[in-house]
């Protein structure tokens, strides 16, 4: 097996708005905390397969976005569009590369946009920086071990109080002459920093963290669309980090599972959803949506009303009336690396149990350590567990963030299932 590994910084600059928090109302960025980065691992064997998984600290990307990005990697390093992945590790303190929040209550100001556009615009340009020469550079691989440990005590299950914890730390890591890099997978909501500050988050702390000690990272983020870190802050962030590292260290330097097999494959799939639609006319959601929108003399007050919830998920209703979709495509892909690894790209966020659930069967096949990297290769939303819906929880309430039918989360394990039996069969 042999091994490349690139990395460019894709920080944005102060200013441009941040997501996947709506307490900032729409506010614009005012410090960096720390940078953003892609990161690119190149993969090939002897009989010359080839795959590539990129990592972006993003919020997400959609599924157009998520192209662009793997066509560029896929010409500028020789390898197939279907076997490149694209990673992002849900950062909320990354730009609005998805999921804009309440568009009508808080649009984008003229100086917000043009940052925004401008920065997207050198995120692509940055993306084909990537050297092509990677693949001419790479160096062979002299070990590579895998391993996976229970962590727990960081996170909490958010939504059920008896809800299940996927707390297991995955690796598999990679050693040449020159390069050390390690894939990690973790399953905690990267949303330690609540601040203003443009930040990779606890993901970052990692890179950081390993980074000093001669290891790169490619970080892919978990089932956590329910798990929660158990306190916020950058102090937590960094002890989040920090303790993360060390698991991953520990398991790197002293896992047995050595991997001995060069077997290399991805398989990308399309999967269709169905969606959840307004039960009202966008006519007379508008109309509920200004009635309420005109009790506030300036919508930033809302924080300190009860209605407050109500105003903005009309906002989010209106914006899904005005789409008017009737289902969703998108992609999974499943890497298999050796005989007993593999990661498994979903493109939305899904809760623990799912993820649980998903790794018993897969072990029942053979497979003994599963990296579940979500938010990859588009976002589709939560794609919740039925009780989500029994018991009207945040995850499956209508939103831009929830919109897939409730049958999405038995159809997404179905079809996870049948494409690794094709994929051991080949």
């Amino acid at each position: 097996m042999d091994i490349g590994f690139f990395k460019i910084d894709i920080t944005p600059p102060v200013g441009v708005r941040l997501g996947g928090y709506g307490h900032r109302l729409g506010l614009s960025s005012t410090h960096i905390i720390d940078p953003l980065f892609l990161r690119v691992l190149y993969l090939s064997n002897r009989s010359g397969e080839a795959v590539v998984i990129a990592q972006l600290d993003l919020l997400g990307l959609y599924r157009d976005d998520a192209d662009v990005i793997r066509e560029i990697l896929s010409k500028r390093l020789g390898v197939k569009r279907e076997d490149v992945m694209i990673a992002t590790t849900h950062t909320h303190s990354a730009p609005e590369t998805i999921i804009p929040m309440w568009t009508h209550t808080f649009p984008y100001t003229e100086e917000q946009r043009e940052l925004y556009d401008s920065w997207r615009k050198i995120l692509f340009e940055k993306t084909g920086e990537v050297s092509e020469d990677l693949v001419y550079t790479v160096s062979r691989v002299v070990s590579m071990r895998s391993g996976s440990r229970k962590v727990p005590g960081l996170c909490f299950n958010r939504a059920f109080r008896d809800g299940l914890i996927d707390d297991e730390l995955s690796i598999i890591g990679f050693e040449s002459r020159d390069l050390r890099v390690v894939v990690a997978n973790y399953a905690c909501h990267p949303v330690t920093n609540v601040s203003l500050g443009i930040s990779a988050d606890y993901p970052g702390e990692i890179h950081y963290q390993l980074s000093r000690r001669g290891i790169e990272t490619i970080f892919l983020t978990g089932a956590c669309g329910d798990i929660d870190p158990i306190q916020k802050g950058v102090r937590y962030m960094i002890y989040l980090g920090s303790v993360l590292s060390e698991e991953i260290l520990s398991l790197y330097l002293t896992s047995r599972e050595e991997i001995y097999s060069e077997d290399l494959s991805s398989s990308m799939e399309e999967i269709t959803f169905g969606v959840r639609r307004p039960s009202r006319s966008i006519s007379e959601l508008m109309r509920d949506y200004e009635t309420l929108r005109n009790l506030y003399k300036d919508p930033r007050n809302l924080l300190f009303d009860s209605s407050w919830m109500d105003l903005l998920y009309l906002d989010e209703e209106l914006d899904l009336a005005e789409k008017k979709i009737n289902e969703i495509k998108t992609i999974l892909q499943i890497i298999r690396i050796g005989d007993k690894n593999l990661v498994i790209g979903i493109p939305g966020e899904i809760l623990s149990e799912t993820s649980i659930e998903l790794k018993k069967n897969l072990r029942d096949m053979g497979y003994m350590n599963i990296l579940v990297s979500t938010y990859t290769n588009d976002y589709i939303g939560y794609i919740p567990i039925e009780r989500s819906f029994l018991e009207n929880k945040y995850e499956a309430r209508l939103a831009k963030w929830s919109f897939v039918e409730r049958d999405a989360e038995r159809k997404l394990r179905e079809k996870i299932l049948d494409v690794v039996k094709r994929l051991k069969l080949k």
